[in-house]
């Protein structure tokens, strides 16, 4: 049996068919944003991961200035363009460290000055290559207190 143009049948048929395929595109969309969001989470909380296991590596030397160790926590930090990279800049300017893994990146500034306790996270392009960072704010006390 045919449907004659304009009779209920085919009217009821675009309608079922619009009505699914707006529910369709929209399950869609709310899939892909649960997914970017779920990424996007797991990817802080991985940054800030490594933020900690850097704190946990750092020591101070004899003036009370923070240091990290040779051997760090992850062996990318030490490889060239691994692409997981670490800086940490002291609020003077007079203590600043890159990871190994930023060698022949000099033009790599992420760096948004964060005060201690508080994180930023962002997704920075540098060229044709996107980057997820995170600044982290710390305040560094050494054994004297200061």
């Amino acid at each position: 049996m045919r449907a004659k143009p304009g009779s209920i049948h085919l009217r009821l048929l675009l309608a079922a068919s619009l009505v699914l395929a707006a529910f369709l595109g929209l399950g869609a969309y709310a899939l892909d944003r649960a997914f970017t969001e779920s990424t996007e989470t797991a990817t802080r909380e991985r940054l800030l991961g490594y933020v900690y296991a850097l704190l946990a590596a750092a020591d101070e030397d004899g003036r009370g200035r923070m240091r990290l160790p040779m051997a760090l926590p992850d062996p990318r930090f030490s490889s060239p363009d691994s692409g997981l990279y670490a800086r940490v800049v002291g609020t003077d300017d007079k203590f600043s460290w890159r990871s190994p893994s930023l060698v022949g990146r000099s033009s790599f500034d992420f760096l948004t000055p964060v005060v201690a306790g508080k994180k930023h996270f962002k997704l920075h392009k540098a060229g044709r290559s996107e980057f997820n960072v995170l600044n982290f704010g710390v305040a560094w006390v050494d054994d004297s207190g200061r």
